[in-house]
């Protein structure tokens, strides 16, 4: 780690890594066979010239560059530090403006330079939960940065079928080439519910406040669900709340 630091400080190492990242990001994601949702709406709102606060966690942020409408202007709020800097000099691959600052260093400066961007109808991308988490908590200044400046917030995310989860503070998700994402994929809930899981298990923060789980036509009863659950909980602590949920038709004795 110690080296890690000490060569990025280095500007040169830090060109050399910027272009062979940028190099690594188009090759993946050129052969990664994408399911787009939602497109529609990142695409109206460049048609509309309408501001936008693009926010996704910082574990999932890798593939995102060159999905961003390059017609576009992208601002994107990253720290300055070492590690900032080699994100920055990546992004500009992708014709992505930065922002320096985060919420430590250079805030205030960085929060004005961002409502400027979004008053001329610019888009600014940033990652609500930051480098030092907590991981996958949303801070306040996201929600206030899009009501001062009249700005949508745009939540975004990826996934893949084949992955690494690095052993970063933030366990960032690295795919590997000739990937696909979710497309084609069937879960059957009776045979990978555990899967499923392992897989919420890395979704959620630190200290979850809950998890809620419906069940419904899954062919689990409620005590079979939470006899499954009991391992989930030992790790995270807590108790298991289970049971029917009916809901009654207001224009019969129906449930």
């Amino acid at each position: 780690m110690q080296l890690w630091k000490r060569a990025v400080r280095q500007s040169r190492v830090r060109a050399i890594l910027a272009w062979l990242g940028a190099r690594y990001i188009r090759w993946v994601y050129v052969t990664t066979r994408w399911e787009r949702h939602g497109e529609a709406a990142f695409q109206a709102l460049y048609a509309d010239g309408q501001p936008a606060v693009l926010c996704f966690w910082h574990s999932r942020f890798l593939m995102l560059p060159p999905a961003f409408d390059a017609r576009q202007r992208t601002h994107m709020l990253i720290s300055q530090h070492a590690d900032g800097r080699l994100v920055a000099a990546t992004a500009a691959y992708f014709a992505i403006r930065t922002i320096a600052g985060s919420t430590r260093k250079g805030g205030g400066v960085a929060f004005r330079a961002m409502l400027r961007a979004l008053g001329q109808g610019e888009f600014v991308a940033l990652t609500p939960d930051g480098p030092r988490g907590p991981r996958m908590r949303v801070s306040p200044g996201v929600v206030t940065l899009a009501r001062l400046a009249g700005a949508v917030l745009l939540p975004m995310a990826y996934s893949t079928n084949r992955r690494w989860l690095l052993r970063t503070s933030d366990r960032c998700l690295l795919p590997p080439a000739f990937g696909r994402g979710p497309d084609g994929e069937v879960w059957k809930f009776d045979e990978h519910f555990l899967e499923l899981l392992k897989l919420v298990e890395q979704l959620l923060s630190e200290k979850p406040l809950f998890v809620l789980i419906n069940g419904y036509a899954a062919g689990y009863s409620p005590l079979a669900f939470a006899y499954i659950l009991e391992s989930f909980v030992k790790k995270w602590g807590g108790s298991i709340e289970y049971g029917d949920l009916a809901i009654a038709e207001s224009n019969s004795d129906r449930i």
